[in-house]
């Protein structure tokens, strides 16, 4: 990576492709907040977008023309669906949705649509590459270790770059847990409610650091895209032995599920990140671009590890699917600035199992292969591998998975009316609210899921059975 002799350091908002106005104040927010939502004239000129792209694929769909293959086959039952067919029927019934927050309505999407996964093992996902953290935490260079922290974040998001499918909708009280115990991390999540914001919680804890996360997203659909949105909090904790705790936070940007209805879908991430110490004062900044013509940008991402005074620290740049590496920059003899040699902070490599059907990872693969009646046994009846509408449709059985599918929503239906209306907060088990301005999120583990786990008895885990 080529950067120009004399670059002045100064400027980084320029290097992320920012005006110099901008540089110091629109990183003070996160990019999902830069797209002028909330303006009178923004909002009219979305919804005159939105109507075009809602005309356009309806002329595309009724002539038959723009639909490409799809990234997965739609299969049922081991036969191809005629995709063209399905996304006729489909528009025809979303298309008065345009410009609707549409992750908590019950669409009757058919069990094509879908792969064997829930929400709660997809944020779980996240973690895939969690050594990362562990090398944060054991950096003594403050640059170097917010560096790693960034190499965490983009390697979050590489899972996703294959995988358009939808997950299955956790239900309220499903819980999931994750183990990789060969680089000390463990993780569980819970999911708390569908309405009137869907929103889980999650929780890992590595070598020398602890995560939180609550996740609240909103889906707008757009015509022939998804706008997704997320406005939960991530909170990193490093345990630093002597100098007391280390506490950093973000929201992460924009989702766009493009191509739903006409051309190849793809996932697209895009908008500003910025991570804050609260600490030490140190920020991240990172700018993941949005994919143009011809897939032009798709994937990139730039950033810098800036200081308590504006002075870019280490230079950021890679790809989200792929890779990040990082530069220092170095002042020469004669004044100029000019960066140092690259380190490789992550690299993706073969993460993604050639041998699935899915396109899932190794790590999401995995959780297939633990299922033995031991494991499910020491798992509660609230975790996800216990869903009997996931293990059927990774077992190609289709059709039985739509209907185990459907008894699945039937007793959330029917425990949401034996309830009677009680506050669904009031029924987090593993998880406590806190206040966000002084913990900088909206929920904090309540420190006793394992515990309490192994200290079931059989009648108090039968108790909790959800599926």
């Amino acid at each position: 990576i080529n950067r120009p002799r004399g670059f002045d350091m100064s400027t980084w908002g320029e290097w992320l492709g920012l005006s110099s106005s901008e540089g110091a104040t629109r990183t003070a927010e996160n990019g999902a907040a830069s797209s002028g939502k909330g303006e009178t004239g923004s909002s009219s000129n979305a919804a005159a977008a939105d109507d075009k792209a809602v005309e356009e694929v309806r002329k595309a769909l009724e002539s038959g023309a723009g639909v490409d293959a799809h990234e997965h086959h739609m299969v049922y039952d081991g036969k191809e669906v005629d995709e063209t067919e399905f996304k006729q029927s489909a528009f025809a019934e979303y298309a008065s949705m345009v410009g609707m927050d549409v992750m908590n309505m019950s669409l009757s999407l058919p069990i094509y649509c879908f792969e064997p996964s829930t929400v709660l093992s997809r944020m779980s996902e996240t973690f895939e590459f969690a050594h990362l953290l562990n090398t944060a935490a054991s950096q003594t260079d403050p640059a170097m270790k917010h560096a790693y922290v960034a190499a965490f974040i983009v390697s979050s998001y590489a899972h996703s770059a294959v995988r358009t499918l939808k997950p299955f909708d956790s239900v309220p009280g499903e819980t999931f847990e994750m183990h990789q115990p060969e680089i000390g991390v463990r993780y569980v999540a819970e999911h708390v409610r569908d309405e009137p914001r869907s929103l889980s919680i999650g929780y890992c804890e590595g070598q020398g650091w602890s995560f939180t996360e609550d996740v609240q997203a909103k889906a707008v659909f757009h015509g022939n895209s998804l706008e997704i949105s997320n406005d939960g909090h991530r909170k990193l904790i490093f345990d630093n032995a002597n100098d007391g705790p280390e506490v950093l936070s973000w929201l992460y940007p924009s989702t766009n599920v493009c191509n739903l209805f006409l051309g190849g879908t793809y996932i697209d991430h895009h908008g500003e990140l910025t991570v804050r110490n609260h600490s030490t004062g140190m920020r991240i900044v990172m700018r993941f671009t949005q994919s143009g013509w011809f897939e032009s940008g798709r994937f990139e991402v730039k950033g810098a590890v800036v200081g308590e005074n504006d002075q870019a620290l280490v230079l950021l740049e890679g790809k989200w699917n792929e890779y990040l590496v990082a530069k220092k920059p170095q002042k020469t003899d004669a004044g100029e600035t000019e960066t140092d040699m690259e380190t490789d902070l992550w690299r993706a490599n073969d993460h993604v199992d050639k041998s699935s059907a899915w396109n899932f990872t190794k790590l999401a693969k995995s959780y297939f292969d633990a299922r033995g009646e031991e494991e499910l046994a020491r798992l509660p009846l609230t975790d996800s591998r216990q869903r009997r509408d996931v293990s059927l449709l990774f077992q190609g059985r289709s059709g039985d998975s739509s209907d185990a599918r459907s008894k699945v929503l039937f007793k959330q239906n029917a425990r949401k009316n034996a309830d009677g209306g009680v506050d669904a907060e009031s029924k987090v088990r593993y998880f406590k609210k806190v206040d966000s301005e002084l913990a900088h999120t909206d929920w904090d583990f309540a420190g006793t899921y394992w515990d309490d786990i192994a200290s079931l008895t059989p009648e108090q885990r039968l108790a909790q059975a959800l599926f």
